[in-house]
């Protein structure tokens, strides 16, 4: 599976391919308009709505490359350690939540 990500001014571009269906080398894989959010998600990139999209199956040699077009460009997103509230241009540290300790359980004899 390849996925290739580019902008054009305002969109944000997304190319895949896939390899054809080997049930020696290579099992059956699809691609859905999901599949594609949730990669921009673990990449950090913002996208808008989806303008264009498709369905690869890899079963079928018509169905194996594809474009997704989104709303938006490019912005990757600082990964923090803590979280951040951005409310009107202002940055408010979210306070921590703790977990409370497991109480030790004691048997009635």
């Amino acid at each position: 599976m390849n996925i290739k990500i580019s902008t054009e001014e305002d969109k944000v571009i997304v190319l895949a391919s896939l390899s054809l269906y080997d049930p020696r080398n290579n099992p059956r894989r699809s691609i859905d308009t999901a599949m594609i959010e949730n990669h921009l998600r673990e990449k950090g990139i913002y996208f808008g709505n989806c303008i264009q999209s498709t369905f690869l199956n890899n079963g079928d040699k018509d169905s194996l490359t594809g474009t997704w077009i989104f709303e938006g460009e490019i912005n990757v997103l600082d990964k923090t350690d803590e979280d951040v509230i951005l409310i009107a241009g202002k940055e408010e540290k979210s306070a921590s939540k703790t977990k409370s300790s497991a109480k030790k359980k004691t048997a009635k004899k």
